[in-house]
Order: C-alpha cells, then sequence, then structure tokens
C-alpha cells in the first residue's frame, strides 16, 4: 500500500496515525526504503488493529523521549539496527557461525551492552521499534499477548531479565496492572532506557536492577520474562537452571529463542526450535505452549531465520521449595 494509499483510506486517515504515517514517509524517503513494504502488507493484512497498536507504540516513543524528535530518531534508529543485522546475515551464510560465537560476556558488554554508540544509537530503539514493524515480531507479539499475557493464572510479582528496552513488561503491565515489577539487565544504557519507558507510562512499582543475573541467584517470581535472551548468553543451561530456582512453584515463564538468526550480540547458535524446547525439557520445564515463526521472506531456505516463543511452567511443582 503506497503512502497515497494509506492516507486515503478512511479507517487508515494520517489523522488516526500521524506518526505512523509520518515514520512510513520518513523510512520511504532513507536509503532503506524497503523496510516499509513489511509495514505496508501489515496494514493492508491486518487493517485497523494493527494501525492503531502500531500508533501506541510509536506513542510511547514520543511520550517516553521528547527530546528525539519522531519521525527521523526513530527512522534512523531502525534503519541502523536492520544494516547491522543485515551485515551479520552475509558474514553467518559465509561462516555457518556467529561472529561473537566464542565470546565471553565480559567482550560483548564491551562491544555492544556498554557501548553507547551502540546501545542508544540504534540498538535498543531499533529493537524495540521491530516489533510492530517485521512481521514475525508482530506475530510473536500477538503470540506473547494470547498466550502468556492473557492465560496467566495471577499472582504478584513479575520479573524481567534482559528487560533491554521495557516493551514486554509494559504490554504485561496493560492487564496486570498491581504486579510488582523487579527488571533485571546487564548493560546500564538499557537500564535507563527502560525506566524511562516506565516512568513516562506511570508505572512506580518497578525496580531496575543493574546485575548478570547468571551470577547471583534472584526471588522467587511468579511471572518471569525472558525474551531475546537465550542466545545472547554463553551458558543456555545455566540461564535455564537460574531461572527454574527463580520461578515460583504455580509460576509461569515466557522465553524466547531466535534460531539460525545472526546479530552483533548473538553468542549460541541454535540450529532448530526442537534443540531449544528439548533443553528446556532437560533443565526441568513443562513446555506448556509454542510458537516458532519463519522470517516471512525467508521460508524457502534450507535453514531460514527463526524465532521460537514459548510459555513454561515447572514440570513438578510439587519438588520446588
Amino acid at each position: 500500500m503506497s503512502q497515497e494509499a494509506l492516507s486515503s483510506d478512511s479507517s487508515l486517515a494520517s489523522e488516526s496515525a500521524p506518526l505512523l504515517t509520518d515514520f512510513l514517509g520518513a523510512l520511504r524517503s532513507s536509503f532503506f526504503s524497503f523496510l516499509a513494504k513489511p509495514i505496508d502488507e501489515l496494514i493492508a493484512n491486518e487493517g485497523r488493529d494493527y494501525t492503531r497498536a502500531a500508533e501506541r507504540h510509536l506513542e510511547r516513543l514520543k511520550t517516553a523521549f521528547p527530546g528525539k524528535p519522531l519521525p527521523n530518531a526513530a527512522v534512523e534508529a531502525y534503519t541502523r539496527f536492520n544494516q547491522e543485522i543485515l551485515r551479520e546475515e552475509l558474514e553467518f551464510k559465509k561462516t555457518g557461525r556467529y561472529a561473537m560465537d566464542e565470546a565471553t560476556l565480559a567482550e560483548v558488554c564491551e562491544k555492544v551492552y556498554d557501548n553507547a554508540e551502540v546501545m542508544e544509537a540504534y540498538y535498543l530503539e531499533g529493537l524495540y521499534l521491530t516489533y510492530y514493524f517485521w512481521p514475525h515480531h508482530y506475530e510473536l507479539v500477538q503470540y506473547y499477548t494470547a498466550q502468556f499475557v492473557d492465560q496467566f493464572p495471577g499472582g504478584e510479582t513479575l520479573t524481567e531479565w534482559g528487560v533491554g528496552h521495557g516493551f514486554l513488561s509494559l504490554l504485561f503491565l496493560e492487564k496486570w496492572k498491581d504486579m510488582k515489577v523487579s527488571a533485571y539487565d546487564i548493560s546500564r544504557h538499557s537500564i535507563a532506557y527502560s525506566e524511562q519507558m516506565f516512568t513516562s507510562a506511570g508505572i512506580s512499582n518497578a525496580t531496575f536492577h543493574l546485575a548478570d543475573i547468571l551470577e547471583q541467584p534472584c526471588p522467587k517470581t511468579d511471572a518471569l520474562i525472558c525474551g531475546e535472551l537465550l542466545e545472547h548468553v554463553p551458558d543456555p543451561n545455566l540461564l535455564l537452571q537460574r531461572a527454574a530456582a527463580a520461578l515460583a512453584p504455580e509460576g509461569r515463564m515466557f522465553m524466547t529463542a531466535a534460531i539460525n538468526a545472526a546479530q552483533e550480540d548473538h553468542v549460541t547458535l541454535f540450529r532448530s526450535d526442537t534443540e531449544v524446547l528439548d533443553l528446556m525439557r532437560e533443565e526441568g520445564f513443562e513446555v506448556e505452549s509454542s510458537l516458532t515463526i519463519t522470517h516471512p521472506n525467508r521460508v524457502e531456505e534450507e535453514a531460514p531465520p527463526q524465532v521460537v516463543a514459548c510459555v513454561l511452567k515447572h514440570a513438578h511443582p510439587e519438588n520446588i521449595h
């Protein structure tokens, strides 16, 4: 759908989605104008519900960071984030390895998580924007909402490891407003960014921890979110062991893992969703539900980039003390 079509459609008129309209206009004017096509397709296929959600997604940024003018700052971050992924994917196709697959966590922190030129310039905001502008991430959001947020049995505490931009916790709190939140991240840039997002959303019942969850036990929690995390750690087994210890006996955990998906801070390469789900079962979890999503333009490839998302609970809660 062209920008003219977007503006002329009464249900998607610019006055009802001005931020989205401006974002698309700026994106089409950039060197990476091809990135507008998937968004146009989402608008055409999903209609008003998608447009409203994408507009709210951009409104969160505008409210949280008024000093970053929309749409240009957002387009710059989004295109740079995509550019870096394309570069990593080209190398992955040549070598079959992630560039940082033998790196320590300290080395990844030096290159990415402690690097303001990465985190503040494009990483956090670019990743945040993908949730409504990459079709497979939008599908992930729908699964997360339907299977984790809406089906959550209830509780008092929510914890997110690797909070990053804060989007997943914020979406959870739209329904479960009164839960006490603990957010952890190894990057001070992520903590500052997500804390600003929470503050601008009026959420005051959250504490933020600059900490490596692999090096310390965390308090028990009723809901645990680990999105975009498992492939970022050198020892995914240890992460799952820590999660099993932190999750309350009747609690639920949402976790994703990238498969054959190169990115500058991915260190653990998973080759299939079966490998990921088997690993979770080995560490004492029951997979309550799961969804494997393939990049829509890469379906015909032999080993396409994918993401597997799942809702987990303890396989034997009666043994948890």
